[in-house]
Formats: structure tokens, C-alpha cells, sequence
């Protein structure tokens, strides 16, 4: 019976470090998630709120409304479109008001020697990357179709019901290091 009383010390304590770690573990996630969610609070988020494709004597021009609904500034904004070598530049994107509408204004000019407008492309996007005020990056993306006309250039459509969002990987100290410093 005495040779027992070690093994079932150590499984107690086994068992006492694994409850202990266990509580620490469930107590902490409420906190990570409140930290998550505070730490996306304070960051922006550009969205397109309408697009449109209007065209010229020789070229298209996609025209885009940018809006930021959410309660910061995005800086360093830049929309591309895949098979176009030029890009648009937003140097502040700000959050919109209560009550106005804060909407920037892109034009990407499409030219008939343009990719995009010459070639079929495979999944062809707009993109529009811009960071936040640590210098974390974001990357929205919206898929866009090709539809060939009768004299072979195409014509674009950009789909904003469906955008894909690339966010930075924070890691969750450095989240409440952040929130912190945050007025």
C-alpha cells in the first residue's frame, strides 16, 4: 500500500495542474475575445460602395466610390485592378461621419492595350490595399468578369456583393499593447 501513495500523489497533481490550466484557459478566452473584438474596433474598413464602367472614345474608365465606415483613418490606400499596370492612389481614406457620406472618388482608365481589355484573364481581381495607423497591412479584394464583345477587347464588370478581405495576424499581446496606446 505504501508504494502507492507516489504514484497516486503525482496523478493528483497531475490531475490538479491539468484543472488548473484548464480554468486559466477558459478564464482567459473571454478576455480574447473582448480583445479581438476591441482591437477590431479600432481599425478601418474601406469598402467600395458603387462602382461603374463608362466609357470614352477610345477607352473605358472604371470609376469607384471608396467609403470607410469604420472609426479610424486608413492611410497609404491604393487601388489596382489585375491586368493594368497603373494604380490609384488615396493618400488618407477617413471614417465617415455621423450623417455624411465621406466618399473618394478612383478612376482607373482602361486603355484598349490594357490586358485586362485585350486578353482573358483567369481570375482577374481589384484590389485595394491600404494600412492602419501601425503600420499593419489589409488587402480587399472583389472578383471581376470579362465579357468579350463582337470586335475582341472586353468589357469589365467589378462584383462588390462579394469581397474577400485579407487581414494582418496580430498576436494578442501585441493587440492589448496597441489598445493601450490607443486614446
Amino acid at each position: 500500500m505504501d508504494s502507492w501513495l507516489p504514484i497516486i500523489g503525482l496523478v493528483l497533481t497531475a490531475l490538479g495542474l491539468v484543472l488548473t490550466g484548464l480554468g486559466f484557459y477558459f478564464g482567459l478566452l473571454p478576455v480574447r475575445d473582448r480583445t479581438r473584438k476591441d482591437f477590431e474596433r479600432v481599425q478601418p474598413n474601406v469598402l467600395i460602395r458603387g462602382t461603374s464602367i463608362r466609357p470614352s472614345r477610345h477607352s473605358l474608365f472604371a470609376h469607384l466610390d471608396l467609403w470607410n465606415p469604420g472609426s479610424v483613418i486608413a492611410y497609404d490606400g491604393t487601388v489596382s485592378l489585375d491586368g493594368l499596370p497603373d494604380e490609384a492612389d488615396v493618400r488618407e481614406i477617413h471614417p465617415m461621419p455621423t450623417g455624411i457620406w465621406n466618399v473618394y472618388q478612383v478612376w482607373l482608365e482602361l486603355k484598349p492595350d490594357s490586358p485586362i481589355r485585350n486578353t482573358r484573364l483567369e481570375t482577374p481581381r481589384l484590389r485595394i490595399r491600404y494600412r492602419d495607423r501601425w503600420d499593419y497591412w489589409y488587402e480587399l479584394s472583389y472578383p471581376v468578369t470579362q465579357t468579350q464583345r463582337e470586335d475582341g477587347l472586353f468589357d469589365i464588370r467589378i462584383h462588390t456583393e462579394d469581397p474577400l478581405l485579407r487581414r494582418p495576424c496580430v498576436a494578442f499581446f501585441k493587440m492589448r499593447k496597441h489598445l493601450h496606446e490607443t486614446p
